[in-house]
């Protein structure tokens, strides 16, 4: 291996190591409402284009739609698992308002929270 390729891997380590430190980051804090691009950004001293970027590049979606699964997720879990308002899971998994999760919801999974969990009994 010549030093070039040297470089380059290294430099590839590197930047998978980052870019696993800010997923890390993002399932500490997902349920942060404020959680965006610019937090990112200021929070490991990069650019947002240069994470966007990085986004799309290894998970193949965009930092919003990562967000989002991983937050579905989560409320799905509270949905599985207590017996809480639609509305406190939304503030407890980040969403603003019970609206927007609610929206969000029925855009990934076609159906309402509140039918999920009926489903789901």
């Amino acid at each position: 291996m010549d030093l070039t390729e040297q470089i380059y891997i290294n430099k590839k380590d590197r930047g998978m190591r980052k870019f696993d430190e800010i997923l890390d980051f993002i399932h500490k804090n997902y349920n942060d409402s404020n959680m965006s691009l610019a937090i990112l950004a200021d929070s490991f001293n990069m650019n947002y284009q240069y994470i966007s970027k990085l986004f799309i590049a290894k998970t193949g979606t965009y930092f919003v739609n990562y967000l989002n699964v991983f937050r579905l997720e989560k409320s799905r879990e509270l949905l599985d698992t207590t017996d809480l308002l639609v509305e406190e899971i939304a503030h407890r998994v980040g969403f603003t308002s019970g609206n927007s999760y609610i929206r969000t919801f029925k855009k990934y999974y076609r159906i309402t929270p509140g039918q999920y969990k009926k489903n789901s009994k």
